[in-house]
């Protein structure tokens, strides 16, 4: 019997098994997902979340359906519809000492991946998350996410049957 014959039949694995080759999956895909995230940012992988934190904490009030929206101008929101992030957020969201993202932050701006708008936040811009290097990550992540899909989706077809949260 194949490997995707034993996800598939009528007797599927006991959950934790799905559970635990779910989690193998999601780690190899993380692994293989954090080098190309942190190359922008050269390989520095704090600055790397750091940034990306800021960036999704300014349009946090948009995606909170999880769905493309036709005011995302390629996949991007513009300006106007940005919020600027302080360095408590992200450092409280990201569990970081405070000082270790405020020294991030100060870099990401000398770097210009983000902008200073008040004397306590901060500001990644529709432009910035639409730049050359964003976009070429946005296609290496996206076949990524495929590749993740394809394999999990034969796991949650034998979870719906095992798995009860």
């Amino acid at each position: 019997m194949t490997d995707l014959a034993v996800l598939l039949s009528d007797n599927p694995p006991p959950a934790d098994a799905l559970r635990n080759f779910a989690f193998g999956q999601m780690l190899d895909a993380l692994l293989r997902l954090g080098p190309a995230c942190a190359e922008p940012f050269d390989y520095d992988f704090t600055r790397m979340f750091v940034f990306f934190a800021a960036a999704r904490a300014s349009v946090s009030h948009l995606n909170h359906h999880h769905c493309l929206r036709a005011d995302a101008v390629k996949g991007v929101f513009p300006d106007e519809l940005r919020r600027p992030v302080s360095i408590l957020s992200v450092s409280s969201s990201l569990g970081l000492p405070y000082e270790t993202v405020r020294r991030h932050m100060h870099r990401l701006v000398e770097d210009g991946w983000c902008e200073r708008v008040s004397s306590r936040e901060f500001l990644v811009r529709g432009e910035t998350m639409g730049n050359d290097a964003m976009s070429a990550l946005a296609s290496k992540t996206f076949y990524m996410a495929l590749e993740c899909v394809r394999w999990l989706t034969p796991v949650v077809r034998a979870a719906k049957e095992t798995i009860t949260e």
